[in-house]
């Protein structure tokens, strides 16, 4: 089988498969640090898709493809690679969260013609309640690893403090904030020869202490 991604959700899909017994657990991501930590979780295998193309690779390894191919990452390239890297009659599940709207180039001839399938999996597709009591059986058994993905741990009295804690922010490009606007040469009659000429006032962008446009 075949994970692609190897962030938290990744690394326990792998964790999952080493469960099952399965016999090639293949790692696709694209930060080398990460794939080197999927070892300690299970995976036989890994593919550094920034480095060569992680279908040909995969379908290279395996004489042909896995029979299942898991995407953690949720996003409409890789789901087509997950697609691409399984043998006639795999299974590919879609497990990450794509943005809403996104759609995923899927090749409708190959998935007939070898008998493909797509599913999606939310949660498991199994109840919280069945699934968290084995997943407790299982840590307290030492079968899984959870410790080493956490990197934070918060007593219960400090739950709420939690919560109120604001994640990391993505640094977003600065944009031309359009907060105050002033018309100059506006006509009272309609003439469709006349231009609407708009001042931007520069105190708008964070800089208090310009002056505002004439």
């Amino acid at each position: 089988m075949a994970v692609f991604g190897c962030g938290g959700v990744g690394l326990n899909v792998i964790q999952g498969a080493r469960l099952l017994n399965a016999s090639r657990i293949i790692a696709v991501d694209v930060i080398g640090h990460k794939l080197e930590f999927a070892y300690k979780f299970g995976a036989t295998d890994v593919v550094n898709a920034r480095e060569t193309d992680p279908v040909e690779a995969i379908q290279d390894m395996t004489d042909g493809g896995v029979d299942y191919a898991f995407d953690s990452f949720g996003n409409p390239n890789v789901i087509a690679q997950a697609l691409g890297s399984i043998r006639k009659a795999g299974t590919a599940v879609l497990i990450g969260l794509p943005a809403l709207g996104d759609e995923a180039p899927v090749d409708m001839v190959d998935m007939v013609r070898n008998q493909k399938r797509l599913v999606g999996s939310f949660y498991g597709s199994a109840p919280p309640h069945e699934t968290f009591r084995l997943l407790l059986d299982f840590y307290n058994r030492g079968k899984i690893d959870v410790d080493s993905v956490v990197t934070r741990r918060y007593g219960l009295d400090q739950i709420n403090e939690r919560l109120r804690r604001p994640g990391p922010r993505r640094r977003r490009p600065r944009r031309h904030r359009l907060r105050r606007l002033r018309l100059a040469h506006l006509p009272r009659r309609r003439d469709p020869n006349i231009v609407i000429v708009m001042k931007i006032d520069p105190r708008a962008n964070g800089n208090p202490s310009a002056a505002p446009p004439p």
